[in-house]
């Protein structure tokens, strides 16, 4: 049953959630290495998608086990795996704003990937907007100044490195036609075998204190877990999908003003430039329909 007022109540839910997450994820690494976060916050995580696929858990048989398992190799290895290490090192390296901005490029990332990859043209007006989204990350490296601290050039390639990984995870799961929670619980029930066998490397994964632990649950809860199954929820209940899409857009602002609130970090004009021009490409972008 279709439900607007639902629909954007979760919506709302799901932004608030995600809007915090940029100050949580460097909160954490005062405590933990990224290895750390992505282990204990992935295994929060997963418990948490089981405990939301309990019914589909009770219909399967031994072959539906292993095709998940099967499918899940691949997208759980990206995400949460391979993503999330390179974007808590990213946000190690940079203020948190910038790792943030330049994450929320992979919009524009995956129309370039899609159109490449998945060979859909772009038009003139999507190029324009890939263009401007360019710009604004861009602006957001180069205006940078020493009141955020110097130049991290390796922290802005893994915060880029983030976003490429995203996209590719994203055009992966366009082809991937199962339930997205269902999904969702089994990339991260492959990537927690990934993340254990890489602790026989480094043991110092499995490292954890009280503060890394209550991080963790909450990066795991808010990030990884419950709120995708929110924002599902609303996009399900929603008539006007694309209504409820945009309200994702102020999530990156709300966050910049915690960013200041909480960390006491200086947000430059030129990182709200940045973010505008981005989000800007963006809202071109997918108002063509195209990805």
């Amino acid at each position: 049953m279709r439900n607007d007022t639902k629909a954007i109540l979760l919506a709302i839910v799901a932004v608030l959630a995600w809007s915090t997450v940029a100050t949580a994820f460097k909160l954490a690494l005062n405590y933990a290495q990224p290895i750390n976060l992505v282990f204990y916050s992935s295994l929060f995580s997963t418990v948490i998608l089981a405990f939301a696929n309990l019914k589909q858990f009770k219909t399967y048989k031994v072959d539906d086990v292993k095709n998940h398992l099967k499918l899940s190799i691949l997208p759980g290895f990206i995400n949460p795996f391979i993503y999330y290490i390179v974007l808590f090192t990213s946000y190690d390296m940079l203020p948190a704003a910038h790792a943030q901005i330049i994450n929320y490029s992979w919009g524009v990332i995956l129309a370039v990937m899609s159109a490449l990859v998945l060979k859909k043209k772009l038009s003139v007006i999507s190029l324009l907007g890939v263009l401007i989204s360019f710009i604004g990350t861009g602006v957001v490296i180069l205006g940078s100044s020493s009141a955020v601290g110097e130049k991290n050039i390796l922290g802005y390639i893994f915060a880029f490195a983030s976003a490429f990984l995203w996209a590719i995870y994203w055009i992966i799961n366009m082809k991937d036609k199962r339930d997205a929670s269902e999904k969702l619980f089994w990339n991260f029930f492959v990537s927690l075998a990934f993340l254990l066998t890489y602790s026989i490397i480094d043991a110092d994964m499995l490292v954890f204190s009280s503060e890394v632990i209550l991080y963790s649950a909450y990066i795991g809860t808010f990030e990884m877990g419950l709120t995708f199954i929110l924002w599902g929820k609303a996009l399900y209940y929603s008539n006007d999908t694309a209504k409820i899409s945009n309200l994702i857009y102020l999530s990156p602002f709300l966050s910049l003003i915690l960013i200041n609130a909480v960390l006491n970090e200086a947000i430059e004009m030129s990182a709200v430039m940045g973010l505008l021009l981005i989000v800007v490409g963006l809202i071109i972008n997918f108002s063509q329909k195209k990805v």
